[in-house]
């Protein structure tokens, strides 16, 4: 199974502030990819021990969030994202409290790995009459604050883009190079964002016109580490619904449940719009969907929808269009019932997707659907709930 990392909502910290004549703070990762803030103070030669009080700001107010003793000049914590302040109370041989420091506030905000899905242009090519070259990086989380550099392969000077401008909900990253920071060649990109999280890839090739390629044509671009990089998601879903009969008396009847599996396909990377298809097999305990006289009736159905995806909130949740086709078989329990009918139907409808997590998703959605029976035409609307994953 091919593993994507998307999200990373841990913390880092940016401090620039001292305690007892202190030192400057700062961060470092574990082995488990976990933010550790690290707070440093200059030693008290008649300290026995340090207490160190961190208060969480909530609202316009701050509260106890940690207290903690240690025998070192520094303690590592791991705080999620927030406002903080913090003090140190030294403690002498005899467990008198000294001098006790004054506040010092700092920041801890979220980290986010950049991810890189493609670039434009893939071929650059220079000439006297250019001043300036626009490349454009396309992913997730590209920020403004990313640092971006440029290393054409076989060198080790790193070069800095003089504009940088992220677009397209830190999607999209516009940056512009002069015409005398390039040289013909393969380059390296590299991105790393604040607090740490970096990736790169090879394959942006700047050829100088008129002179001969600098890859064979047998050779292509790629994205280091991205090779096993599927260009789309896969979702395997399991929802809960029912239906509302749009014509005709409501009865309690027409509210039976039903079940639905969902396999989707939806391209990732796409600027603005996620495009795919899905199957839909389903399976009603309800009154017959094409006559509603048959009480004991059941009904499989099985559609395939187009789908449209708006990615929202850095790739946390989406909006999803779909509409389709499908095809549905009700048929009898009871001997004096008994017989098929099939009938053909359309649907379109909207949910909204979350991802509490990388791989799993909650949906909500309603559809309408319109059943093409000659005999007993009708409409419906099917509101569902459901979740599954995304690989």
């Amino acid at each position: 199974m091919v593993t994507k990392m998307r999200y990373l909502c841990l913390a880092f910290i940016l401090l620039s502030l001292g305690v007892l004549n202190g030192q400057e703070a700062g961060f470092y990762i574990d082995i488990q990819t976990r933010f550790i803030q690290r707070l440093n103070w200059t030693r008290d030669e008649y300290a026995l021990r340090y207490q160190v009080e961190i208060e969480r700001e909530e609202g316009a107010l701050y509260r106890g969030h940690l207290l903690e003793e240690t025998t070192e000049v520094f303690i590592d914590v791991s705080l999620p994202p927030g406002n903080y302040r913090y003090r140190v109370i030294p403690y002498d041989l005899l467990q008198r409290p000294g001098r006790i420091s004054e506040w010092f506030h700092f920041d801890v905000k979220q980290a986010l790995i950049p991810e890189l899905s493609g670039f434009s242009p893939d071929l650059i090519y220079l000439s006297e009459d250019a001043r300036e070259y626009q490349i454009n990086l396309f992913g997730y989380n590209l920020l403004a604050e990313s640092e971006v550099s440029l290393q054409r392969l076989g060198t080790t000077e790193h070069i800095i883009p003089v504009e940088q401008r992220a677009l397209n909900e830190d999607r999209e990253l516009e940056l512009v190079f002069l015409r005398e920071q390039l040289m013909a060649g393969v380059y390296q990109v590299f991105i790393r964002n604040p607090g740490g999280l970096e990736t790169n890839f090879t394959g942006i090739i700047v050829q100088v016109a008129g002179e001969a390629p600098v890859l064979d044509q047998e050779q292509q671009p790629y994205i280091t580490g991205e090779e096993d990089r599927w260009p789309f998601y896969l979702y395997l879903g399991l929802n809960w619904m029912t239906q509302i009969n749009l014509y005709g008396d409501l009865d309690a009847g027409q509210l039976q449940s039903g079940a639905a599996l969902r396999f989707g396909a939806l391209s990732s990377g796409f600027n603005y719009f996620n495009i795919g298809l899905e199957i839909v097999p389903a399976w009603y305990s309800i009154n017959a969907l094409i006559n509603s006289d048959k009480k004991d009736s059941r009904a499989f159905l099985l559609e395939s929808n187009f789908l449209l995806q708006k990615d929202l909130f850095n790739n946390r949740a989406a909006m999803v269009f779909r509409a389709g086709l499908g095809l549905s078989l009700s048929y009898a329990d009871s001997p004096v019932e008994a017989g098929n009918e099939t009938a053909i139907y359309a649907n379109t409808g909207l949910s909204f997707i979350w991802l509490p997590l990388r791989n799993y998703y909650i949906e909500a959605g309603l559809k309408y659907s319109h059943m093409f029976a000659v005999e007993y035409p009708s409409g419906r609307l099917r509101p569902w709930l459901g979740g599954g994953i995304r690989l």
